[in-house]
């Protein structure tokens, strides 16, 4: 018996090992196979993950959305505002500004002239020699010619507004009330002008005064002032004819006329 098992323990010992062997080389074979698998699926994965880290980026928003924004370009929660300058007042000197020019002195006096203050009307004007005044309060001022044919005259007032241009249509509807200017058979042309930087009006007026029957001729200047009122030069010709000096005489005084005085 202790010899027929020692036998067959002899042949079977061998297939045992054999069998061992070959299941062993099986989960060798197995577990190589599985490994190859996972290196597989690990190199896939990755392969993914780079083309998903490449690829357009979408970031969910808040309503469960998504946003194809770069992250980079996306702004930021609080706006950053540039403050808007505020507006330099009219007429206020602010930087860089410009302030205005103070107009040019009269030219000088031509021969036979002389210069006269109005200092209630903050004017100055220039006159022939020996013309004398005529009227004078805290309206107007005129000189007359020593033969009373020629008249030079200042005023100032805002009757009719504060601009050469109103001014000038309001005195002019006024010259046209003949009840109560005592002019009659008025004509008139009007025409812009610059008078030593600022804007003028230039009235010619032909009409005949009440109880006159030979004709009178008047040129008149408008020119606003800086205090809202109006200054007018103004130049009469009572007996007018071709040999009237009154455009000379406007002219000349119209060049020496100072408004603003102080």
């Amino acid at each position: 018996m202790t010899d027929h098992q020692s036998a067959e323990d002899g042949d079977t010992l061998p297939g045992m090992r054999t069998g061992r062997t070959g299941r062993t080389r099986r989960m060798a074979e197995l577990a190589a196979v599985v490994s190859a698998a996972t290196a597989v699926a690990a190199l896939v994965l990755g392969l993914f993950g780079l083309i998903g880290a490449g690829g357009s980026t979408r970031t969910p928003d808040a309503s469960g959305g998504s946003s194809s924004m770069p992250p980079a370009e996306t702004p930021s929660a609080t706006a950053t505002e540039t403050p808007t300058p505020a507006p330099t007042p009219t007429g206020s000197a602010g930087p860089g500004a410009t302030p205005t020019p103070a107009p040019s002195p009269p030219p000088p006096l031509p021969p036979g002239w002389r210069r006269t203050d109005a200092a209630a009307l903050t004017t100055s004007l220039a006159l022939p020699d020996g013309w004398k005044l005529k009227e004078d309060d805290a309206l107007r001022a005129n000189w007359i010619s020593p033969d009373g044919r020629y008249v030079l005259g200042v005023k100032r007032d805002s009757t009719h507004g504060s601009t050469a241009q109103a001014a000038s249509i309001g005195q002019l509807a006024w010259y046209r009330q003949s009840a109560q200017s005592k002019m009659y058979d008025l004509t008139a042309e009007s025409r812009a002008l610059d008078q030593r930087g600022r804007d003028a009006v230039r009235l010619d007026l032909d009409f005949r005064w009440e109880g006159e029957r030979t004709p009178s001729r008047r040129i008149e200047l408008f020119v606003a002032g800086e205090r809202g009122q109006v200054y007018q030069l103004l130049a009469d010709d009572l007996r007018p004819d071709q040999a009237s000096a009154l455009p000379e005489l406007f002219e000349t005084a119209r060049a020496q006329l100072v408004v603003d005085t102080p």
